[in-house]
């Protein structure tokens, strides 16, 4: 995340712990054979808890790396047995090479360095295993309220890229040691009381705990010209 101090937009910034899972990662969950799965850019741990509540977790070791100390606490207090680390995406350090059966990313990739990430998760990924990364893809008419510190229109100020071409990606893979095995776009469309949740400056991850809150999440705005594009990958040359 460049300059940013990763602290502080912890604190100013929490995961919401919404209990949801990507529609396409949830296809491929029962799918996928693992015993070990890391998050890579967890956050405060939102995806891991739901996963857990879900019982895909169970019986199995979890790893979850974010660069945050602060985020990295949350995730390890809200997901039992979870090992949780202080890193960096784009070199996981703290990772074995190919010891990982199943790596996911959701809403990483635009943040960072991609071709570094991407050779990382290539890295660590066990022969035969796969990946399901997710990220923002976006026409170049799409406009957001936000703008980047280089004044590119964009859903996050802080996302240093958002693909508005397939190879802008895809051509990385290669380099990566990864090849591209599915992929998705999804519309995006924001729950309107999360902008009001924000807006007040809601601090507490558990806010959607309440069932009307977590209702009211149903009612979404679309943002015309973006979507979530999620992609599954494996190692090049394996089966």
């Amino acid at each position: 995340m460049g300059a940013i101090d990763v602290e502080r937009y912890a604190d100013e910034h929490p995961n919401y712990f919404v209990d949801e899972i990507e529609p396409h990662l949830a296809e491929w969950l029962p799918r996928v054979a693992f015993t070990t799965l890391l998050d890579a850019g967890c956050g405060d741990g939102s995806l891991l808890a739901a996963l857990h509540r879900r019982g895909h977790l169970k019986g199995r070791r979890a790893i979850g790396v974010d660069l945050s100390q602060t985020r990295v606490e949350i995730a390890r207090r809200h997901v039992p047995g979870l090992e949780a680390r202080v890193d960096d995406v784009e070199t996981l350090g703290t990772v074995e090479g190919a010891g990982v059966d199943f790596v996911i990313s959701t809403q990483v990739l635009e943040h960072v360095d991609d071709a570094r990430m991407l050779r990382a998760i290539g890295r660590v990924l066990a022969p035969g295993k796969l990946a399901y990364v997710s990220t923002v893809a976006k026409r170049p008419w799409a406009r957001f309220i936000w703008r980047t510190p280089e004044g590119r229109w964009a859903l996050d100020p802080t996302h240093v890229r958002e693909y508005e071409r397939d190879d802008e990606l895809l051509d990385l893979l290669d380099a990566a040691g990864l090849e591209l095995v599915d992929q998705r776009k999804t519309p995006v469309a924001y729950p309107v009381v999360d902008f009001v949740v924000r807006r007040l400056g809601v601090q507490q991850r558990g806010v959607f705990a309440r069932p009307r809150l977590r209702a009211l999440r149903g009612l979404r705005v679309p943002i015309p010209g973006y979507w979530i594009w999620s992609l599954v990958l494996r190692r090049r040359g394996d089966p």
